[in-house]
């Protein structure tokens, strides 16, 4: 578990490190375009920009589902976890690592779930297409 917890955290690091340097050149482009802007437009591009952040979870119906998703599934990976745990010491007598077994399955169990989500995100976007 701990070198699972050793790569995470340099993965993580290097990403950020990376992140860091890519987003430096970003702003400074981001700057020097403002520069260019009048205030009455930087205004009326922050204001449409607010009104977008706060109906970003309004205006997506699938929010709920994804959540939903993602929930049960946690509790079905763990679920999972023991009964392969309880069937792997009942066969062999032997016991395994639980932290690792628990962290696949839910992580087997998320994955699949969000997948089925965004399938039905696509066919509801499909069929909305094909209704304009």
């Amino acid at each position: 578990m701990e070198d699972a917890l050793i790569v995470g955290i340099v993965f993580y690091t290097t990403y950020k490190l990376l992140e860091l340097c890519l987003l430096h050149k970003e702003r400074k482009l981001m700057f020097l375009k403002m520069n260019e802007l009048s205030p009455e437009m930087m205004q009326s591009k922050l204001s449409s920009l607010q009104s977008v952040q706060k109906n970003k979870f309004q205006n997506n119906p699938f929010f709920m589902l994804r959540l939903g998703a993602v929930a049960l599934s946690i509790g079905l990976g763990w679920i999972f976890a023991s009964i392969l745990y309880e069937v792997h010491r009942n066969l062999t007598g032997r016991y395994f690592d639980w932290d690792s077994a628990c962290l696949a399955t839910i992580s087997f169990c998320v994955g699949i779930a969000l997948i089925i989500v965004y399938l039905i995100e696509r066919k509801a976007f499909k069929e909305s297409k094909k209704r304009e």
